[in-house]
């Protein structure tokens, strides 16, 4: 599952991503801040980061269970959202 959040400039991107920190620090699930930021569910993840390329925040999330990825992918696409 893969979704895409374009931002229109660099202080947007900015509040966009803090508003993914503030997410990922309340989650109950193990974070790791290596490439982004990613929760670890253990049965499924979810990963926000900028794009290299683009003015775009990419938000990425697997799980053997489809509609849990949505689930991931889209509640971190309403904390990203919360940062305009």
């Amino acid at each position: 599952m893969r979704r895409n959040v374009e931002y229109a400039d660099d202080d947007e991107r900015d509040e966009m991503l803090s508003a993914a920190r503030a997410y990922v620090e309340t989650a109950d699930a193990e974070p790791n801040t290596t490439d982004g930021y990613r929760l670890d569910y253990g049965d499924a993840w979810v990963l926000v980061r900028p794009s290299g390329t683009e003015p775009k925040i990419r938000i990425y999330a697997e799980s053997a269970d489809a509609d849990r990825a949505e689930r991931l992918a889209t509640d971190m696409y309403v904390a990203v959202e919360s940062g305009r």
